[in-house]
């Protein structure tokens, strides 16, 4: 089914059966996804295998400096993430607040334990006109939430170092006295 721009995989009718959802970003805080109206019933550590994680996202509200991470197919890579168990309404209020460049598919995914589990995951594949993928840096507010994000779900400290040592965009401070 097409949203918008990416395409997203279909949720049952209902909006009472449960479903997993892997993330890489901000929504692995689980108050996160309170805020967006979409409560995490439960979580696991997980592994994205075979992908890597970018900061390519532009941001759509104009009110950040920065890029919003994404991943992108990498034999031999990995990227660290929480899955969040939800309702498939809960995932679908989700689609309202993630940029409709993003697609949602389902991909497998290791959790620490070692199980396979298939996730839904929000992902952009191709640049679009009012959705284009450049890759640049983070902003600083958005790579501290990713660290608060991966520290809270007590995700592997070589992950966290790894993306505690990723280059960001500092602060600016708007000057509204001239």
């Amino acid at each position: 089914r097409m949203h918008s721009c990416g395409f997203r995989e279909q949720l049952p009718i209902d909006g009472n059966e449960i479903v997993c959802y892997f993330s890489f970003g901000a929504n692995m805080m689980t108050e996160t996804l309170k805020r967006r109206n979409s409560p995490s019933l439960s979580f696991q550590r997980a592994v994205l295998l075979n992908y890597r994680l970018l900061f390519n996202i532009t941001n759509r509200f104009g009110f950040e400096n920065g890029k919003y991470a994404n991943v992108e197919k990498v034999e031999g890579e990995s990227v660290h993430g929480v899955v969040h168990w939800m309702t498939s309404k809960s995932l679908q209020n989700l689609d309202t607040f993630e940029s409709p460049g993003y697609g949602r598919y389902k991909t497998a995914v290791r959790t620490y334990e070692g199980e396979i589990i298939l996730a839904h995951i929000y992902h952009q594949t191709q640049s679009y006109p009012l959705y284009p993928t450049e890759t640049g840096k983070p902003s600083e507010r958005y790579i501290k939430v990713l660290i608060y994000g991966a520290k809270e779900a007590n995700l592997e400290s070589k992950w966290i170092k790894k993306l505690e040592q990723i280059d960001y965009l500092p602060f600016y401070k708007i000057n509204l006295s001239n």
